[in-house]
């Protein structure tokens, strides 16, 4: 359990404004997620964003990353 006030940070690979999206990966199905989605569903889930970052895909990369800092409301 997180405690009030803790922090959650979440990593996704980021879908550049377009809707949720499947993709293959070499383990199962993985998906892409719009950052703004993401903080709504942190946000209805009483989670408060603290920051964010976004990295383009480097060398070998397709996809663009998302990070997410949350913190958890009282």
């Amino acid at each position: 359990m997180l405690a009030p006030d803790g922090h959650l940070l979440l990593a996704f690979f980021e879908s550049e404004g377009e809707p949720v999206a499947a993709f293959d990966h070499k383990v199962a199905t993985a998906y892409r997620w719009p950052i703004d989605d993401l903080v709504g569903l942190a946000g209805e889930a009483g989670f408060v964003e603290v920051g964010r970052m976004l990295r383009e895909p480097r060398e070998g990369e397709r996809f663009r990353r998302g990070h997410l800092l949350m913190r958890r409301g009282r």
